[in-house]
């Protein structure tokens, strides 16, 4: 689940400089991710689904996990882009947690201005945290072609 292209519109996509490690994997809302870049306990059952072209109708919402899993101590900028640009309505949300027994949940979600810039453990929320978790929401609207734009990119890269 490197990347993604969205039906009517959409392909994320991770690039780093070439000797750096790190990884962007977007999972389906059916599968919340940890503070640690793992699938949480409750939702590890069954085969995960591949998500390569899922369709969004018009006036429809779709919400993807987006997890960054740096290197430690190295920086992370995210940036999302559209072309032709504001083909969709695409929101990014940082997600916190909350520990439930012996695990960390999703819990909340906090609106993030793009680009975003970030370094573990310096802007981590919980103990040991590897990895940064986003919620992603695109929204299509009622009015949107038919026809699909140019994919869009989303990029990751080291701070420099």
């Amino acid at each position: 689940m490197r990347s993604f292209a969205l039906g009517l519109c959409w392909m994320v996509g991770l690039f780093a400089a070439p000797a750096q490690a790190q990884s962007l994997e977007v999972y389906s809302e059916f599968r919340r991710v940890d503070p640690f870049g793992a699938v949480v306990s409750a939702d590890r059952a069954g085969t995960p689904r591949e998500i390569l072209s899922p369709m969004v109708g018009r006036n429809a919402h779709a919400g993807y996990f987006l997890v960054i899993v740096p290197p430690q101590g190295e920086w992370v900028t995210l940036h999302i882009g559209q072309n032709p640009e504001d083909a969709l309505a695409v929101r990014l949300y940082r997600v916190s947690f909350v520990r439930s027994g012996e695990e960390w949940l999703p819990q909340r979600l906090t609106p993030v201005k793009l680009p975003f810039q970030g370094l573990l453990p310096e802007h981590a929320e919980v103990p040991g945290q590897k990895a940064f978790v986003f919620w992603m929401d695109i929204w299509v609207a009622p009015d949107a072609p038919a026809r699909p734009p140019e994919p869009a990119r989303a990029r990751s890269s080291p701070r420099g």
